[in-house]
C-alpha cells in the first residue's frame, strides 16, 4: 500500500490567470494532464506525473536517499528532484516546463494545446496549497445515478453535493455508480451548484485508488 498523497490544489479560472502578474516568492511551471504517480527510484520517491505517451514528469521530492523531505521547502525539494533526476539518466525523467511569468507562461501553454499552469510557494512545505490555472476548468466527480434512455450520469462532490447531469454516451455502459470521473466545466452556476456545460472527459481510475488506499 503507498502511504504517500498529493498536496491540495486551488483553482483560478483562465481569466484570472491570464491578469496575473509575477509574484516574487512562487514557482511557475505547465500543469501536465496525465495520472498522478509516485514512483520508487532507489530509497528515493518522486510525485510524477505520467503521461499516455510514456513520459514521466516530475513535480516533486517526497523522500531523498530514505529521508522524509516533505517539511522542507520547496525550492529545496526541487533541487533535490533534480539531483535524482540527474543521477538516473536511464528512468527518462523530466521537469514540467517553467517560467518567470505566469501569464506569458499560461498564454505558450495554451497557444500550443496544453492545460494549464500550476504555481507552488518557494517556501512552502509539501502540504502547502498549490495554485493551478487551467483551460477549462475540470472536476473529479462522484457517479450518483446513470440514466440509460439518456446515456447521462449525474454526479455529485466527494461530500456529497449535488452537481447535475452529463451525458458520456460512448463511456456510459464503462461507468458505475460510485466511479470517479473528470467533468470539463465552463464553472458552477452560484445558485444552483449545478455545472455550466459539462463534458465527460474519463472515468479516473487513478483517483479511484488513491480514495480506497486513504479509507484502508
Amino acid at each position: 500500500m503507498n502511504s504517500h498523497t498529493r498536496p491540495p490544489f486551488q483553482s483560478i479560472t483562465l481569466q484570472a490567470g491570464l491578469s496575473l502578474g509575477a509574484t516574487i516568492g512562487y514557482h511557475y511551471s505547465e500543469k501536465m494532464d496525465g495520472i498522478n504517480k509516485f514512483i520508487t527510484i532507489g530509497q528515493s520517491v518522486l510525485w510524477c506525473e505520467l503521461m499516455a505517451d510514456g513520459r514521466r514528469f516530475v513535480l516533486d521530492c517526497v523522500t531523498h536517499y530514505g529521508q522524509d523531505v516533505r517539511s522542507l521547502a520547496f525550492r529545496d525539494r526541487l533541487t533535490l528532484a533534480k539531483e535524482i533526476i540527474a543521477a538516473n539518466p536511464s528512468e527518462c525523467l523530466l521537469l514540467p516546463l517553467e517560467g518567470a511569468n505566469p501569464t506569458e507562461l499560461l498564454k505558450s501553454v495554451i497557444e500550443r494545446g496544453g492545460e494549464g499552469i500550476v504555481a507552488a510557494f518557494l517556501d512552502g512545505n509539501y502540504w502547502s496549497p498549490r495554485v493551478k490555472c487551467k483551460r477549462v476548468e475540470t472536476l473529479d466527480l462522484v457517479v450518483a445515478e446513470k440514466a440509460g434512455s439518456k446515456s447521462s450520469i449525474r454526479l455529485k462532490t466527494i461530500d456529497g453535493q449535488n452537481r447535475g447531469w452529463c451525458s458520456c454516451r460512448a463511456a456510459y455502459d464503462s461507468i458505475k455508480v460510485g466511479d470517479i470521473v473528470e467533468i470539463a466545466v465552463f464553472g458552477i452556476h452560484e445558485q444552483s451548484g449545478l455545472m455550466r456545460e459539462p463534458r465527460f472527459i474519463k472515468i479516473r481510475h487513478d483517483k479511484m485508488v488513491r480514495v480506497m488506499e486513504v479509507g484502508k
